[in-house]
Order: C-alpha cells, then structure tokens, then sequence
C-alpha cells in the first residue's frame, strides 16, 4: 500500500469538513421558495408567510446556552447588492460534468460517492450532554458525549492511542487525517463535537461579460477558472461497478464554483457558492493539536482558544473534574454592510465579506468571542438544534421551530435535576439512551393536535386517537423491548407514520397551494419516514414546529412569535377540525404495504415499522452485516466521569 501524501490528507479532510462542518449555500433555492410564495399570496402577504416558514430566529427554539449572541440578524430582504433571481430565468448546472466512457455510466455511483452520500445523510445524528458539578450526585461534572458518522462497515473513524512529547489522548479519527485524536480524551479531560449547521457557506451572482465564461469584479472582467479532472476505475470485491472512466469538469471564480445560471434585473449571471473554509480544510490541525495538548488545555479558557482555531463549524463539548463548557468553532464570515444574509447577493466585489482577499481566500472572521459558549452552567445539550437565541439559523435550515430533537434529552436531564435532584452518570446514559427510540411527533407534537382534532363523533376515530395517547402517555417509542420482531406499540407507530403526510397536507396544502408546498418541502423534508425504501427516522428536520405554531395559534395556547397567518382550515376551528379528522380517517385506510412495502424485498415480505425503521450498514468492504433495530444515536459514545486534575 502507499503511503499517504498531503494532497490525501487536505482531499480527506476536505470531504469530512465539507460534509460535517459547513452551513448555508442555499441562498438561490431559498430565494426561489420566496417567490413563490410572493406570487401565491402577493408581495407582502408572501414575504411575511415566507418568513414565517424560514423560522430564522424563532423565540421558541430550543437552544444549547441561554445567552443571547447576535449573528446575521439583518432583514432577508436588505436591499445593498441583493441578488433575486427573475422569475423563470434560472437553471441549475452539475457542478461536476461528466464525459464519460464505456462503463461510466455505473462509475457515477462508484463507493466515494455513496461513502459522501450516507456521510451527508449521517452527519446530524451527533449529540452530547454535560451536568454541572453542581447538579451531579458526585459532586463532579457527568457527561455523554458521541458523534453520528453512520454505521458503515468497515466503520469510518478509527481508534488512536497517542502519547509523547506535547500529546497525550486517546479518541477517535477519520483515516487518513489521523494525526491527531479528534473526538476522545486527554489526560484529565474530554471533548467531542455535534454538526453545527450554521451559516459559513454564501451565494455571489456573478455579472457575466463578454460570454458565459467571464465575470466582472472589482472593475474588470475576469475569466473563470476550468477545472478538470479525469478518473479511472477497476472493479473489485468490494465494488462490482463495471471498469470505467469520467472527465469531471466545473468553473470557479473568486468566490467559488458556479452551480447555477440565470439573470438578476435583466442581466445574465453565474451563481457561485464561497464556503469560508475553502481552500483551508487542513488549518484546523492547530486547533486539533492543542485539542491533544495537556499542556494547553488545562481548563475550559484552554479548550476554548484550543476551538477557536478549528476553522470547521462545530458545537464542541468539553468536561473535566471541576468543569463543563461549551464553543462553536468555526470561520464566520461577517457580511458586508446592509446586505442579505438570506439571498444571494451580487459578486462585482463591492459586497463581498468583511476584509476578504481573494488571492488567499481569507476574510476578517466573526472573534471567537462572539460565538454562542458558555462555561458551567447547570447543564448542556446538543443535538445539532440551534445555538442560542439571536443566532440566527443558517439560509438552509427552516428547521429551528419550537419542537427540536434536543428536546426529548433536555426534558431528562432537567427532570432529573429539578430543585435539590442531584444526576447521576447512570440517569444521564438513559437520558440519551431513551430518546434513541423515541419519536418527536408522539413526544412532543400529540398534545397539541389531540386539541385541535377535538371529540369525532366517528367510533373509528375515537379509537384511533386513544390508541395514539397511550403511545403518547408511554414515550412514543419505536422499540421492539422482547425481540419478536414487532414494536411494542406497533399500531400506534404504523397510525402516526400513516396519518402524518395527510395531516401536514391537509393543514398546509390548501392555503400553499402544490407549487408552493413542493418549493417549502425543497428546503425542509415533512418527516415522513415512509413509502419509499427503508430508512431509519432521525426526527431531525421537519415540519413539526410548523403544525405547532400553526395549531397552537388557533387552538391556544398562544405561541411567541405567532405567525401572519393561521394555515388550518384557513383560520377556522371548525373547519381545522374537519380536515384533521379527514386526514386521520384517511390514515386509517392506508395499508402496511404502501407506508412500508416499498423499495426493499425484506420489508415487500415484511411490510412494518420495526423492518422499515432498521440501521442499515454501509458496506464499503468484502464484509457485510445485516441490519440491526432501529436507534437514533451517535456511531460511538464517551460516559465520563472526571474525579481529580493530574500534573501537567
């Protein structure tokens, strides 16, 4: 085997980064979903909808710390340099094209691709939690920590022991950019790490001249960048993808690759995405070097300017004997003055980022200072939910609403530390462990709905709804405890993954209409988990907080930051009501086959959650492994318990 080279390293690390550690980007799909409500409702009825959904600072939003840390706060419709595409004029282009030959038409899915796919669907399952010294029953800060790479065989983080002059800690790594621990424990102290899912990623429209191929900045018209790269590939016992070739070609400009073209104002442009870490994916090895380094961390200040050089974006967790803390890592870009955080604005240099060098690609970052952390408070949680108040949610996450996953792990950890309750590190595995298995809408969401749907005078329906509120009472959980095969409460989860698509349809759809539906699920999935091939539910993004808000506001109680506009029956309980009973009576007639028979042979056979829900391998080698039952946590988990502060 040869040995690795630095082109390896930063090629590896820029996959890993550009999958776990980046947000934002998806400014021009944003953009689109906007004028699509403007031209359903009218401008200003559509703006304010549209920014009901994109719930970019909802006061209700579950958040890690309790501070307020202002970050991109400006309106989405700041008018210096903003970039609307004309209606109709914008098409997408591969970043990447293919000339392929013989045989490539199967490289296209070769196992790299599929590897960054399952990493993408994979990335948001990482959490942690940390109880203060203070609310521990030892009287030392308890923490579980664990990042979600998927489950992958064989596994993609691999584990390193490193001791020697200025090291010492033991963790896990990526291969191949293995030098330091990334995600373990020091000599007295650990860290791990969540996918941030702020925003580092922005859209420039560059303003075509001359042809399609040149752009114009600061004054002149540049040419963009060809690049292009031919492959080759054998197939293997491990890959069976037929021998092949492609040509991979895409254009850069000074911000970034083009994916897109259109025209803004009339004017033909290019749409090019700049990630603040482009170019740089290998500089966070300073921050992983102290991470690793007795000597620098010696206490939350060290682990703080340890992550603040970590260029990536991460909420990043640390506990020791005395201590528990918190920091987002990451290049935050600070935008120009009075232009839109949420759309694309125009790449001619007059707007680019606060102090931003193209030569090098460096920019005057956010000071770590102003990132949402905190040192000892009671307790902590993460999973992946949204920072902290005023932080904003990046342009491709409409999902920070009132119900986050997060949610079902804080309500553990606060009810184990109410008033003079001390955690134990037992309690705190089992406040991760239990919502693992558990399913936010039933968790969270069946109260409020069982308000709105009201008594049916329909026996079906009454039955129906009993059946879902002792699933509710239970914990709404997806597990199968004595191993037959089937959930426990296997009804209750086949009637909820059944009624949810027709709800949320049946709320939404009349007033949003198909086109503006369709644009809304573009940028946030539903959450419904069915009728496709097999998946495990993650209970991540969804539309949950939307059901909320939206019933919430008619039924009470009333909710902060109450939208424009009540969605359900079009304002009217009684018809609400009606389409919600209608939606459920619907449910009822939907068989196993068609919410589970699709796309998989085991579950055609087999058509039920407890099949459809299993983790799934990724087989990336000559070995396989069957499936497993569903759970919803990290790939790998630290439980740490610190008592004392060792010699330096």
């Amino acid at each position: 085997m040869e040995p690795w080279k630095p082109t390896d390293v930063i090629a590896i690390a820029s996959l890993v980064g550009g999958i776990f550690g980046q947000g934002g980007g998806n400014e021009l799909n944003s953009a689109l979903t906007m004028q699509s409500f403007v031209k359903r409702m009218g401008k200003k009825a559509g703006r304010e909808a549209w920014a009901d959904f994109r719930s970019k600072n909802d006061p209700e939003a579950p958040t890690t710390v309790s501070k307020r840390f202002p970050y991109e706060t400006r309106s989405a419709f700041a008018k210096k340099g903003l970039a609307l595409p004309d209606p109709g004029s914008v098409h997408f282009t591969q970043t990447a094209s293919a000339s392929v030959a013989p045989g490539a038409a199967h490289g296209l899915a070769t196992v790299g691709a599929r590897l960054q796919a399952a990493l993408e669907a994979a990335g948001h399952a990482s959490n942690w939690e940390l109880v203060s010294a203070k609310e521990s029953a030892t009287g030392h800060p308890i923490a579980v920590m664990g990042p979600q790479v998927g489950y992958f065989v064989p596994q993609i983080l691999q584990e390193v022991d490193l001791h020697g002059p200025g090291i010492d800690a033991r963790g896990a790594a990526f291969p191949g950019v293995s030098l330091y621990v990334q995600l373990g424990h020091g000599r007295d102290y650990a860290w791990s790490a969540t996918t941030a899912t702020s925003d580092n990623v922005d859209t420039f429209a560059e303003v075509l001249c001359k042809d399609k191929f040149h752009y114009r900045y600061r004054g002149k018209c540049l040419a963009m960048e060809k690049l292009e790269k031919s492959e080759s590939w054998t197939s293997n016992a491990a890959d069976p993808t037929p021998a092949g070739s492609q040509t991979l070609v895409a254009y850069r400009t000074v911000h970034g690759i083009v994916y897109a073209r259109g025209k803004v104002g009339g004017r033909k442009v290019a749409f090019a995405r700049q990630r603040s870490t482009y170019g740089h994916e290998a500089d966070s090895v300073v921050g992983f070097a102290q991470l690793n380094e007795p000597g620098v961390v010696t206490g939350p200040a060290g682990f703080e300017k340890a992550v603040s050089h970590i260029n990536f974006l991460f909420n990043w967790s640390y506990v020791d004997s005395e201590h528990i803390a918190y920091g987002l890592s990451g290049w935050m870009p600070q935008r120009a003055k009075g232009t839109s955080p949420d759309f694309p604005v125009l790449g001619t240099g007059k707007y680019d980022w606060k102090g931003y060098k193209p030569g090098n690609r460096t920019a005057s970052w956010l000071p770590f200072a102003k990132h949402p952390q905190a040192v000892d408070p009671p307790f902590l949680v993460s999973w992946n939910n949204k920072q902290a108040p005023g932080w904003a949610a990046a342009d491709d996450k409409y999902s920070y609403g009132p119900l986050f996953r997060s949610q079902m792990i804080a309500d553990k950890v606060k009810a184990a530390t109410k008033g003079k309750k001390k955690m134990t590190i037992t309690q705190l595995v089992q406040a991760m462990e239990e919502p693992a298995t558990q399913d936010l809408r039933g968790y969270r969401l069946l109260p409020t709905i069982f308000k709105a749907v009201g008594k049916p005078s329909s026996p079906k329906l009454r039955q129906a709804l009993a059946r879902l509120k002792a699933w509710h009472g239970h914990g709404a959980h997806h597990r199968d405890l004595d191993r037959d095969g089937v959930y426990e409460e296997n009804d209750a989860v086949q009637l909820m993954d059944a009624w949810w698509p027709k709800l949320v349809a049946a709320e939404f759809k009349p007033t949003l209409g198909e086109r503006t539906y369709a644009a809304l699920e573009g940028m946030v999935r539903t959450g419904s988990y069915t009728g496709g091939s097999p998946t495990e539910p993650d209970f991540s993004d969804g539309w949950w907080s939307y059901v909320s808000k939206d019933l919430r506001d008619l039924f009470g109680p009333k909710p902060k930051g109450a939208w424009s506009r009540i969605y359900c029956g079009g304002g009217s309980k009684r018809k609400c009501r009606r389409v919600l009973q209608n939606s459920l009576a619907a449910a009822l007639k939907t068989s196993p086959q068609q919410l589970y028979g699709g796309g998989d042979e085991a579950c055609a056979s087999n058509p039920q959650p407890s099949c459809f829900d299993q983790n799934r391998p990724q087989v990336t080698g000559g070995i396989s492994l069957p499936p497993f039952p569903f759970q919803n946590r990290p790939t790998f988990q630290q439980v740490v318990t610190l008592t004392q502060r060792l010699p330096r």
